[in-house]
């Protein structure tokens, strides 16, 4: 993925500097004329550069970060503590991860700890066994 973003980078440096050596000015010397118009040539090459960039930006990334785990064991009682959870939390993320044999049930999705912290504090008053865990976040 850094390699795919270098090169973008690089593409979108070729691209400016073609672009700046296309552009050309046209200013008006009237004197009463005070508005002044610049005209911008733009290379068909920067078109490519902007499509690769919206590709390579659409696709999803993982990295790691937090979430915290409510439950892990049998399915069905995985799936009906997240069923509560999302019922007591509806605004937060909540999804069920199996890991053989059992599942879990992991709520949250946290790129810095604290963050994490903050809910768990909120998140043990109703599930008391809930503690964070690293996990891969989909950006």
């Amino acid at each position: 993925m850094n390699l795919n973003k270098a090169l973008l980078f690089i593409l979108l440096l070729i691209g400016i500097s073609i672009n700046t050596n296309a552009q050309d000015t046209n200013f008006r010397d009237s004197e009463k004329d005070t508005t002044s118009f610049v005209l911008v040539v733009q290379d068909p090459q920067l078109n490519i550069v902007n499509k690769l960039y919206k590709e390579v930006s659409a696709v999803d990334t993982i990295t790691q970060g937090f979430k915290i785990q409510i439950y892990y064991g049998s399915r069905q009682k995985a799936s009906q503590k997240l069923d509560q959870f999302k019922t007591l939390y509806p605004s937060i993320e909540a999804n069920l991860i199996y890991e053989e044999p059992n599942f879990k049930a992991v709520v949250g999705k946290y790129y810095i700890k604290l963050d994490a912290d903050r809910d768990l504090q909120m998140i043990k008053q109703k599930f008391f066994d809930a503690f964070i865990v690293r996990n891969d976040i989909i950006k």
